[in-house]
């Protein structure tokens, strides 16, 4: 994996404070600048890449994988809105739209033409606004379409077929090639599209930094410093200092965020939010250590990871034997969730004979 530090310009999701401590306000401009390439968000630029090389072609990409792991940030180093030391930005116009809930046909007609800067027409028309956006993207220059959050596109019922209309009416008409991305489901709608005007279909997963084996510990202790030495500066003078980047620290991020890039920065965050926030600091230098974490974790982790603990608040850190077991317990979940529990036979005196 690489874990090498960029710059990117776009602002992370946090709590809102109108009056935050001076050093706090640094912390999140510095993270606002701070972007750290890892693999597979490097792979989906290449992908994306690969798919505009192509030309439209009939050929639909899906990138999909949970919250928090980067796919949007991928989105952000292709268009160059994040500049990568890993990957360059596409040399192309992108249209890119991003849904922020159940999304008809009209809405993501509104969203295209918002993006293109041309009035919508046709809304309530699929047909209609199908034909009008084929022919207005080549016009605008536009030669990818990117629709971030895509798990929200409705597949239900009339809207449903009008969402599929306008992307199939892009990909048949030549005027853009098109990217679905999205949460773990977003291939669904990236099959229908396939088996009414697709040839292929190609689909990226990314997902969290795994922790299997000892030799993982690396590349979470690579981000978890590269995230700490980013913040560094915002820090000096606060009386505040971070260190994240030991065995110990790697193994409790890891088991409390299970991998998700994004819950471990929100960790730090509002873990120097609180020490910084909180009562003046007696020292005039503050390491702050596992102890600090643990509230964070309670408030935003605790319901997003299998563990049935506190990772932060033992005096030890989790064993990967204990994250083996949750994983277990994770995987026998689904197992009974998918099960078909089938009625029984009676038994004993009277039972009938079911045929």
């Amino acid at each position: 994996m690489s874990t090498k530090m960029t710059i990117m310009t776009m602002p992370i999701e946090r709590l809102e404070n109108p009056h935050p401590h001076p050093a706090f306000a640094k912390v999140c401009a510095a993270l606002d600048a701070l972007h750290i390439d890892l693999g597979d968000q490097c792979r989906v630029v290449d992908r994306l890449r690969a798919l505009v090389e192509r030309g439209p072609r009939k050929h639909i990409l899906v990138i999909e994988g949970p919250g928090g792991v980067g796919k949007t940030r991928s989105i952000d180093v292709a268009n160059g809105t994040i500049q990568s030391m890993e990957v360059a930005a596409l040399p192309v116009n992108i249209c890119r739209v991003r849904c922020t809930g159940t999304t008809n046909a009209s809405v993501l007609g509104e969203l295209i033409c918002l993006d293109l800067r041309v009035p919508p027409s046709g809304l309530g028309n699929p047909a209609r606004l199908a034909s009008y956006i084929q022919i207005q993207m080549p016009k605008k220059g536009r030669q990818l379409l990117i629709v971030d959050n895509s798990h929200f596109l409705d597949q239900e019922g009339r809207s449903g077929e009008g969402v599929l209309r306008i992307l199939g009416s892009v990909i048949a008409s030549g005027a853009a090639s098109v990217a679905l991305v999205g949460r773990e489901n977003t291939s669904a709608i990236g099959k229908r599209l396939k088996e009414v005007v697709a040839q292929t279909m190609e689909v990226v997963t990314v997902e969290p930094l795994k922790y299997e084996n000892g030799q993982d510990l690396d590349a979470i202790k690579a981000f978890l410093g590269l995230l700490a030495d980013g913040l560094k500066p915002a820090l000096a003078g606060s009386g505040v200092e971070l260190k994240l980047h030991t065995d110990d620290m790697a193994k409790r991020f890891w088991a409390g965020a299970w991998g998700v890039e994004g819950l471990m920065i929100t960790l730090v965050l509002e873990t120097l939010r609180a020490v910084l926030e909180g009562p003046a600091l007696q020292t005039s230098s503050y390491l702050i250590g596992k102890d600090d974490f643990a509230e964070a974790w309670r408030v935003f982790a605790a319901s997003e990871t299998p563990l049935t603990f506190n990772p932060f608040s033992r005096h030890d850190a989790p064993t990967l034997g204990e994250i083996e077991q949750a994983r277990a317990r994770v995987k026998q979940k689904a197992e009974e969730q998918n099960s078909v529990v089938l009625p029984k036979a009676p038994r004993g005196p009277g039972a009938r004979i079911w045929s």
